[in-house]
């Protein structure tokens, strides 16, 4: 029998941050952080960006790490409720056919009585649910209550409004479709009135259709966000980006006089002067092990 699938919704649980404690500890004098300029290689040359360009394209790049996993998330949300509009659609169909089957078979039409009237807050629509007479049994377990007595219970789905609901009352008796003979605690059943509702007004297929439009756009300009900055990222590269090799023979023409050994820079292929720390030409701060 049709189930509110609202009602799933208001589990309320939470997933706890953990609050675990930041792990402390000193840290060393060699682990400092040395500023190092981008090196990469294109068609067997190797290229470097200045200091200051590898630290911006390196926040363009955090950036755009951000920005597609938050597009991977909205997606997997946008998708998951693709999915749920699916069954929306898939549910309505079905029972629809059962209303068609059941009038062409008469045996599969049963009285059932309205037992109660309820509002599902998610899908801003009200349903009601009932109970279809059994034979044969003396119990059966129902949304996680026993109920005694030979009575199949069930309920509707979300699609009635405020005013139409009261076209319903407790105790009021209706004809169902029910999917098979006899009527058993699992025999799936729903009420005639329903191949009249269309997908418009099933509250849930509304809310999800409005989820889906906003999930939409949020990927759209996630993506394009995304896809900006990369761009952005490439295009300073490639503006930025200076040959090593070339660098390194303009440099050669400055050879020591005195015989002392000539330090270049690992990045650019400057000349380092003695105790330079940082590369005038690229920036990049040197690490003894580099000299």
């Amino acid at each position: 029998m049709p189930s509110g699938r609202g009602a799933s919704g208001g589990g309320g649980s939470h997933f706890g941050g953990g609050g675990g404690s930041r792990r402390g500890g000193s840290s060393s004098g060699n682990s400092a952080r040395y500023s190092r300029p981008m090196v990469f290689w294109f068609f067997g040359r190797r290229y470097y960006l200045p200091l200051g360009v590898s630290n911006a394209v390196r926040g363009l790049l955090s950036a755009a790490l951000i920005m597609a996993i938050a597009f991977f998330m909205f997606f997997c949300f946008l998708r998951d409720n693709k999915g749920k509009l699916g069954t929306i659609v898939y549910d309505h169909n079905r029972y629809i056919s059962m209303i068609e089957y059941a009038k062409e078979n008469p045996d599969y039409q049963k009285e059932g009585v309205i037992t109660a009237v309820k509002y599902n807050s998610y899908a801003k629509k009200y349903y009601f649910e009932y109970s279809i007479p059994m034979e044969g049994y003396g119990g059966y377990y129902y949304n996680g209550q026993f109920y005694t007595g030979n009575q199949l219970m069930g309920y509707t789905y979300s699609v009635y409004s405020a005013e139409e609901i009261k076209n319903f009352r407790l105790g009021q008796t209706l004809i169902f479709a029910v999917d098979s003979i006899p009527v058993t605690p699992i025999t799936d059943s729903i009420n005639f009135g329903y191949e009249d509702i269309p997908l418009s007004a099933d509250g849930e297929y509304v809310q999800i259709k409005k989820r889906i439009l906003l999930l939409s756009v949020v990927c759209a300009v996630l993506g394009a966000a995304t896809l900006a900055i990369l761009g952005v990222a490439v295009f300073k590269a490639v503006k930025n980006a200076k040959e090593k090799q070339e660098v390194a023979e303009n440099c050669a023409t400055k050879t020591d006089f005195k015989g002392e050994k000539v330090v270049r820079c690992a990045y650019c292929g400057s000349i380092m002067e003695n105790g330079q720390g940082k590369c005038k030409n690229c920036g990049a701060t040197i690490q003894p092990d580099d000299k």
